[in-house]
């Protein structure tokens, strides 16, 4: 689904907490950057669709100096998987390096 306010594709409950869950349980946050030949090899678009498997919500966007930077919260294990992922070269593009901040 597309979240009207902003454009922006969000996970299976589109933000909003499940029926067992309180708006906060469970929730983490990430914040990376990544470094290499990322822009324009539609990396973004793969990485908001491995947000959207991941039952993740969050944004990818391109920096002026040639990064993304990835925004996402979720499900712990779920941001641990997509950090996983961001590392691993099943991106498009070709990553040098990923700066993970936990949020």
């Amino acid at each position: 689904m597309i979240d009207a306010e902003d454009g922006r594709r969000d996970g299976p409950n589109h933000g909003r907490p499940g029926p067992n869950q309180r708006p906060d349980e469970g929730r983490a946050g990430l914040y990376a950057v990544v470094h290499g030949d990322v822009q324009g090899v539609g990396f973004r678009w793969h990485t908001r669709r491995r947000m959207a498997i991941l039952g993740v919500s969050g944004s990818a966007r391109n920096m002026d100096d040639g990064t993304v930077h990835v925004e996402a919260t979720g499900d712990a294990d779920a941001l641990r998987r997509l950090a996983a992922w961001l590392r691993s070269g099943d991106p498009p593009g070709r990553v040098t390096r990923v700066d993970i901040e936990p949020e």
